[in-house]
């Protein structure tokens, strides 16, 4: 660390500090909102499903967010607005006690909030954290996250068990506030690098598409593998409930268990990250999403959710330091926010319709039959994302150009 220049080692620690506190609401929050409006709001699949599918919502307006970004917007203040604005609703959840439906508007609107400022992180990560340490440096601000992660999770499956969700989860959300508003909001943002002016931001999403041929096929892929895992997402809570019987406890613990193995899987993705890049990573996320669907296919008891738990811990690691990373491999430093407009539209547009679609056919089909369809998809982009790597790796793409 201390070969990390002092500018970049001071964004470091105030990330790290701030990314702690997003693991306390992560961790004491969305592992447990499924569960809870099945056992004890008795939501439907579809409004399982919308609550799934509410974080992507927000991703489709990243082309917008990518102009106003490249018009020079101040990148830490989209992130620190978003991510306060979006905790500090949850709070509200403390008057749903009376109000159900209260619940469910507080919740997506919650969720869409965030991914508005993901185009403005992508491009402030670029800026403070140089090339050849992004991957390492990502990677222990998540550890961290993971580890405030495992511990609320915990500590809030235990205290379910005694008060009402209408009174924790909005105590969690408060002490979450002070990660955005106390630290991140103090990290050195350098100068933006200039840019050229910005077209219409669907013209130029269309036109990166065009011109980087590589890049539209590696994003097909990448959505054909999301819809995938993405559309088994809303039925993992309806199975553990409706036919595992689970309890918050074992919510909890599970949730524990998968941010442990995710905290440990952490820095050897990063290392991957700097040295092989992130297609690999995306690559070896999408084995890991396939394997998870052939479990599900699988798991008869509450016990065989545990292996399921520690795999989906070390592959939602790897997708998430590929997911910022992967933009910065196939664009260059000027066009970091027109690239993660396109990718972060496509995070929408499969996160919005492939739980949905999870949801509506969950009505007519088995679980088990829609863990299979799911498997099939993951393999069918798997495939295409490994032609994608040797095409690269013959063209001698670089790891960042």
């Amino acid at each position: 660390m201390s070969l990390v220049p002092p500018r970049t080692r001071r964004a470091f620690v105030l990330d790290s500090l701030s990314g702690i506190f997003h693991g306390l609401y992560m961790g004491g929050v969305w592992p447990f909102l499924g569960v809870l409006a099945r056992k004890d709001l008795g939501a439907g699949p579809l409004l399982i499903s919308l609550i799934g599918a509410a974080p992507f919502i927000g991703f489709l307006a990243s082309p917008f967010w990518a102009a106003h970004t490249e018009r020079g917007a101040k990148r830490v203040a989209m992130v620190v607005v978003s991510s306060a604005a979006s905790r500090a609703l949850l709070i509200f959840l403390v008057f749903s006690a009376k109000a159900p439906a209260l619940f469910f508007v507080i919740v997506v609107v919650s969720a869409i909030i965030p991914p508005f400022c993901m185009p403005a992180y992508t491009a402030l990560i670029k800026e403070i954290y140089p090339d050849e340490w992004r991957g390492r440096l990502t990677s222990l601000v998540r550890v961290g996250i993971t580890a405030a992660s495992m511990a609320a999770s915990a500590v809030v499956g235990i205290s379910l068990v005694r008060w009402s969700f209408h009174l924790v989860l909005p105590v969690v959300a408060a002490i979450s506030l002070i990660g955005p508003v106390f630290f991140y909001s103090r990290i050195p943002e350098p100068d933006p690098a200039p840019a050229p002016s910005p077209a219409h931001p669907l013209a130029a999403g269309l036109t990166v598409l065009r011109q980087d041929r590589l890049f539209a096929k590696f994003s097909i892929a990448f959505l054909i593998v999301g819809f995938g895992y993405m559309m088994y997402f809303p039925l993992i809570p309806i199975l553990q409930v409706d036919e595992l019987k689970i309890t918050s406890e074992w919510v909890g613990w599970l949730a524990t268990a998968s941010a442990l193995f995710s905290g440990i899987s952490f820095y050897f993705w990063g290392r991957l990250v700097d040295r092989r890049g992130a297609v690999l990573c995306t690559i070896l996320a999408t084995v890991g999403w396939e394997v998870i669907a052939c479990g599900y296919i699988l798991v008869k008891s509450l016990p065989g959710l545990i292996p399921i738990a520690l795999i989906l811990g070390a592959t939602s690691s790897a997708s998430e330091v590929a997911l910022i990373n992967v933009v910065m491999q196939f664009s260059d430093p000027e066009r970091i926010p027109r690239y993660s407009a396109v990718h972060y539209t496509l995070v929408g547009i499969r996160g919005l319709a492939a739980p949905l679609l999870g949801g509506l056919l969950a009505g007519i089909m088995s679980l088990r039959s829609l863990f299979a369809i799911s498997a099939g998809l993951i393999l069918a982009g798997l495939l295409l994302m490994l032609q994608v790597m040797k095409e690269q790796e013959r063209d001698e793409v670089p790891a960042y150009k």
